[in-house]
């Protein structure tokens, strides 16, 4: 065998991380319902118009929605901060 050690070492630790990967995506799919049929709610479309200030608020026909807050902060020393908040909420019926 001519392969050096490390590289079977390093093919072997990809193997396991996408087998991880695998199963982290296939637990996934059971978040919120996703992964499975949205019957009885609405799917996004393309081109979907938006009316502000009503689309700063819930759309209960959705199965889930994806919030964020983002921004940006300045300490008293002047070190800048960069913060990212999200909220998934989920349509009443997906509860």
């Amino acid at each position: 065998m001519n392969a050096k050690p490390w590289l079977l070492c390093l093919c072997a630790i990809a193997l396991m991380l996408s087998g991880f990967a695998l199963q982290s995506l296939v637990k996934a799919q059971g978040f919120a319902g996703l992964g499975t049929t949205a019957e009885g709610f609405t799917i996004p479309q393309l081109g979907t118009s938006f009316s502000f200030p009503a689309d700063h608020g819930p759309h209960p026909d959705y199965r889930i929605e994806w919030w964020y807050l983002t921004a940006n902060l300045e300490a008293a020393d002047g070190t800048d901060y960069g913060v990212q908040w999200t909220l998934f909420p989920l349509g009443p019926r997906a509860r």
